[in-house]
């Protein structure tokens, strides 16, 4: 009877440990996009290198609402599927595929268009600019892309590096996509 106790408070006591050790770099980079998907900015924020160093709620306030909503559609559009993992003791790297729109090309089409727009005559004001924005934002296909994100492990806490141009090109899209 002594060693069946015994057992199940080991037991329990290594659920117990490993239930609240820290999260992995995979699931520090999913739970990054949740947060982004989710329009949980600060949250976001906090799974980034820079966040430790800066104030996570010192952030400027957009002045443009739309342009406000227009992020948060954008970035309700990225999903992330964790392809693999590769750890060390204080870095890791996570390949990650990434569906969402990409903001690269839609501020390229829409120079393009509203160069053409001025060309022809029109007034380029901020209101025709955001409606082009969120047209295509709205409107935008969906693409794919893969790519590496880096992690250092800081007060045993994994952190994105935001600075990687992989990490870039997976949040904003780049024009070789098209």
């Amino acid at each position: 009877m002594k060693r069946l106790s015994l057992i199940c408070i080991i037991t329990m006591t290594l659920v117990v440990l490993v239930g609240c050790g820290a999260k992995s770099p995979s699931q520090v980079v999913k739970s990054y996009f949740d947060a982004m998907q989710k329009g949980e900015q600060t949250q976001a924020i906090s799974y980034l290198v820079d966040a430790i160093e800066t104030q996570v709620g010192e952030q400027e306030p957009t002045a443009d609402k739309e342009l406000s909503a227009a992020l948060l559609i954008y970035l309700s559009k990225l999903e992330a599927t964790i392809l693999s993992e590769t750890v060390t003791d204080t870095t890791a790297r996570v390949a990650v595929e990434v569906s969402g729109l990409n903001l690269s090309e839609i501020i390229i089409e829409i120079f393009f268009e509203s160069l053409g727009d001025a060309l022809n005559g029109s007034k380029l004001t901020d209101e025709y600019l955001n409606t082009k924005i969120i047209e295509k934002v709205n409107n935008g296909d969906i693409q794919t892309r893969e790519g590496v994100i880096f992690l250092d492990k800081i007060e045993n806490e994994w952190r994105i590096q935001p600075e990687e141009a992989d990490f870039i090109a997976l949040i904003l899209g780049s024009i070789e996509n098209k």
